[in-house]
Order: C-alpha cells, then structure tokens, then sequence
C-alpha cells in the first residue's frame, strides 16, 4: 500500500486575463500549498474501486477516478496496461472551496500510481497527464509557491515561501467554479496590474510586501453578487489582517505573522465563519510526501 497527504492551496495572486478559444480561461496566478491536506491510499485491488469519506463527492464519478483512467491512457500507448487498485481518500479539505482538494487528491493518485507500479514517469510526464484531469492538478506535483499561467498547465516554481500562519475560513455559501467563471465572463475584466512585485516579495521573504500584493479577480464580481460573501469580506476586512480569497471561492484565507495574529483571526471568525481550519505554508507539492507501508 502506498499512502500519501494531498495538500490544499491558497491563491495568494488571481487574474483572469479572459476566455479562450477552446472554452478554458488565461489566468496569472501565484499558488502556495498549506498544510490542510486529504490522506491518499493506494493498494492493488482486483477491480477499480474508490472510497471518500465525504458525502459531497461522488463515489463513482471524481477526480481520483478520472487521475486512474488519464494515466491508464497513458500508459496503453506505451504498451503497459495498469493494474486495477483500491483507491481510499480520507477528505479534510472542504470541497467547492476553491482549496483545490480535487485537484491534490487526482495529482496525489498519479503519483502514487507512478510509485505503486513501478512506472518511473518524469515529473514533466505527469503533467502531461495532470492537465487532461484537471487545470489546478499539474500544481500539485510540484507544491510550494509557484507561478501558474495559461490554463493552469504552465508552472514555475518561485525561490522563497510564504512565512508564518494561514487561518482559512469558509462562510456558509460555498460556490460552484464554473459558475464564478460565467459570473466573471458577464461582470469581470482582467486587473490592470502585475504578478512581479509579488514573485519578488516571496523571493526577498518580504512577508509585508507579500501581504499588499494580494489579489483576486473573483472577488469583486462576487461580492457583487452572493451577500454572504459580500458581508464576509466586509468583517475580514475589520480585522486589520492581510487576507484573500482563494480560487473561486468561497474559502478567505488570513495571514498570520504570530501568534497574537491567529487568536486574533480565529476570535474574529467565531460564529461567522461556517468553518475555519489553522494550518502553515509547505514546500511540497503530493509527489514528495509519498509514503510507503
């Protein structure tokens, strides 16, 4: 059995740049995985089987799933046919938070698939595989900070990471991405403003520098439209901290530089937020936290 930790990931800089051609968004982005994370199992299994613990994802239609056949695909045009497996996913991530759960579970899948059997796939393999699954999935074999382009399949990993807490708190609305798409497409436009400043202040390890340079497209078009985010955002706001909203919602996340900083956050979230999870910045994407037992 290989058994591997799935990590979230905040979106520390979002910009829509626009629709494409093939129905995919241009997005500039800088993710960071955090600590928040799925626990991935794997073991051979005489057909393909898949678990969650959450009732909110389908059982037999998911993203573990669609990581197998993707792979298994794969590897048919290499002449090796995959053996089936057991596939357990004990979810922590909050799901149609924009936290990328999904994503990390199916990159967590392709990478224990490449252990499990043996398949010495280059990472860079993996993403061509990574990116038919899901945008966010090629992240997530890489981990840390990165810079993430084009439909999300262009990664750079970024010197540097973010320092101290990160408190994610999630109201009681939780929201469809391809409805905050559509939302953006009648209502958004990309932000006259550069992603460089902030790729420098995590470089330097300018944690004050990092925390001006926040932003996403998502919210304003999104306040504008669901008053539980709008009324979110306004008691984040009061709190004085450096906050954000990851992905399309609805999950904020607060940085916390001390201590003073997380009771602060956590006493402002009690009895708004419908949940809210402590955790801290991580260097690694799901391939490095493999596990064999």
């Amino acid at each position: 059995m290989i058994t591997l930790h799935a990590p979230a990931k905040i979106n520390l800089y979002l910009n829509i740049l626009g629709e494409r051609s093939d129905g995919y968004h241009e997005i500039e982005s800088v993710f960071h995985a955090i600590s928040l994370c799925d626990n991935v199992s794997l073991e051979v299994s005489d057909s393909l089987q898949v678990f969650l613990t959450s009732d909110e994802v389908d059982q037999d239609d998911n993203s573990a799933l669609h990581a197998y056949h993707a792979l298994a695909r794969f590897m048919m045009y290499r002449g090796v046919r995959l053996e089936p497996v057991r596939i357990a996913i004990e979810k922590r991530i909050p799901v149609r938070a924009g936290l990328g759960g999904g994503s990390s579970d199916a990159a967590a899948v392709l990478c224990g698939l490449n252990k499990l059997f043996g398949l010495e796939l280059a990472r860079e393999e993996l993403v061509r595989v990574a990116i038919d699954v899901g945008s966010d999935v090629p992240f997530f074999l890489y981990g840390g900070a990165c810079l993430v382009s084009g439909r999300g399949e262009r990664i750079m990993p970024l010197q540097g990471k973010l320092e101290g807490r990160v408190i994610v708190a999630i109201p009681s609305v939780r929201i469809d991405t391809a409805f905050a798409y559509a939302l953006w497409d009648r209502k958004g436009k990309p932000a006259n403003r550069s992603v460089a400043s902030l790729v420098a202040a995590l470089r330097n390890g300018d944690w004050e520098a990092v925390t001006r340079q926040l932003y996403n497209s998502f919210l304003e078009v999104l306040e504008q439209e669901i008053d539980e985010i709008r009324a979110f955002n306004t008691t984040l706001r009061e709190t004085g901290l450096p906050y954000g909203l990851s992905g399309s919602g609805s999950a904020f996340f607060i940085l916390a530089r001390d201590e003073s900083d997380v009771e602060k956050a956590i006493k402002a979230m009690d009895g708004v937020a419908d949940e809210v999870y402590e955790a801290f910045p991580v260097e690694s994407g799901a391939e490095d936290f493999v596990q064999c037992t």
